[in-house]
Parts: structure tokens; C-alpha cells; sequence
């Protein structure tokens, strides 16, 4: 399982909750704040043990983004 994807389903995830769910601006707040600190350490976790299936799906991701 490409974990890439994985940690863009779990930022989705949150964002949904906090726009549909959540009526609450400063737990919203917080949860984002959390939620992308905590992605930026999943990139940088994924990012130093990535497998060849995942350096591939990045270099694909690269080259869309560039």
C-alpha cells in the first residue's frame, strides 16, 4: 500500500470532519493545526524509507505538480 496515499485519505479525512461535522472554529483549528503538522512528519517519515513503488508514485507526482 502506497502510503502517500494513505496520508492524503487521512488529511481528506479531516478535512471533511472539520467542514461538515465540526461546528466548532476553535477545535477546528487545533485539529488542523495538528493534523498538518502530523502529515509534514508522515511525509518526512515516508519520504526517508520509501520502497520503489512509492519512488515511483512520487516521481509521477513530481512531474504533475512541475
Amino acid at each position: 500500500m502506497n502510503r502517500f496515499i494513505v496520508i492524503f485519505a487521512l488529511l481528506g479525512l479531516l478535512l471533511g470532519f472539520c467542514l461538515f461535522i465540526s461546528t466548532n472554529v476553535y477545535v477546528n483549528a487545533i485539529m488542523l493545526f495538528l493534523g498538518f503538522c502530523a502529515a509534514l512528519v508522515g511525509f518526512a517519515y515516508v519520504f526517508d524509507t520509501m520502497t520503489q513503488k512509492e519512488l515511483r508514485f512520487f516521481n509521477k507526482l513530481e512531474r504533475i505538480i512541475n
